[in-house]
């Protein structure tokens, strides 16, 4: 009666067998059975990513790994589901700190960790990691600039309202000498709203509908949207209407 079979599998009748019996292989065992149960997951349930997550990570395939926190965490960003997303990127984080990872891979799992981080409400983790990130854009504008529009999200999100019009001003300098449409639009946006927030509301009118124009042209609706909205607030504070 240690297993049970069912017309799709034989499983364990109590979990307490399954980890006795998982607690006497020797490590390198249980990497092997991981690896084989991970790439048999791959070829047959290619979605179930976070569970292919696990597995590689158990396996120490830590390249794979890392691909597959790094999916699960972007799609329970999605969702959103904050914490499963911060739980997957820290770990793609982790994975990386084992092997030489790309540069790029490595900015955006920052960018994406960033975000819950802010969400979720940690008071000095997303520095540190916009930190890291300003450190790995080196003399790259377009990282540099994207890694101070996270600097310019989490001033706000603090209420330090004049570091973070400061982090959007040096991101819209950044992306005004690069050919970016979109990062240009991005730190608009951004400057936008902080000016919202200091009641600068002329500048902050101009600079999002700068930014919605770049949005219409590049055909990007949700950001676009976004403007609107933002527009609508100002426009309501000074009693008028938003034509769109």
């Amino acid at each position: 009666r240690l297993l049970i079979e069912t017309p799709r599998l034989y499983q364990f009748h109590h979990d307490k067998i399954r980890q006795v019996v998982y607690d006497s292989l020797s490590l390198s065992r249980r990497r092997e059975l991981h690896l084989f149960v991970g790439q048999a997951m791959e070829a047959s349930m290619p979605g179930k990513i976070a569970e292919l997550a696990y597995h590689f990570t158990q396996a120490e395939s830590w390249t794979t790994a890392m691909h597959y926190h790094k999916l699960a965490g972007e799609a329970a960003l999605k969702t959103p589901a904050y914490a499963t997303a911060l739980v997957h990127l820290d770990q793609a984080l982790a994975c990386a700190g084992h092997i030489d990872s790309h540069e790029d891979e490595l900015f955006s799992i920052l960018e994406m960790d960033v975000d819950a981080l802010i969400v979720l409400g940690h008071p000095e983790r997303p520095q540190v990691e916009i930190e890291r990130m300003i450190a790995l854009a080196r003399n790259n504008p377009i990282r540099l600039a994207s890694a101070l529009e996270k600097s310019c999200e989490y001033y706000l999100h603090i209420g330090q309202y004049s570091q973070a019009e400061t982090s959007a001003q040096k991101a819209l300098e950044l992306a005004q000498s690069q050919e970016e449409d979109e990062l240009h639009a991005d730190a608009l946006l951004q400057l936008g709203i902080v000016q919202d927030t200091l009641n600068k509301l002329d500048a902050a009118e101009t600079n999002l509908r700068k930014a919605r124009a770049i949005y219409q042209q590049v055909g990007n609706k949700g950001k676009e949207a976004r403007c609107l909205f933002q527009l609508a607030n100002i426009l309501a504070k000074h009693g008028r209407l938003l034509v769109a």
